[in-house]
């Protein structure tokens, strides 16, 4: 089996990086609110019953 990796550097102005962050930011806000969701649910259920 061949594997290759590729990597792409870009180089943002001012604007789109900021725009980069903002994306960032809110994708790691929606992760961390779906991680919290679902830790808040595991701990509500039961796992003993049958």
């Amino acid at each position: 089996m061949l594997t290759l990796n590729y990597r792409y550097r870009i180089y943002p102005d001012a604007t789109q990086e900021q725009r980069l962050i903002e994306s960032m930011e809110i994708c790691r806000s929606a992760y961390n609110y779906a991680l919290r969701e679902i830790k808040d649910w595991a701990m509500q259920v039961n796992w003993n019953q049958s």
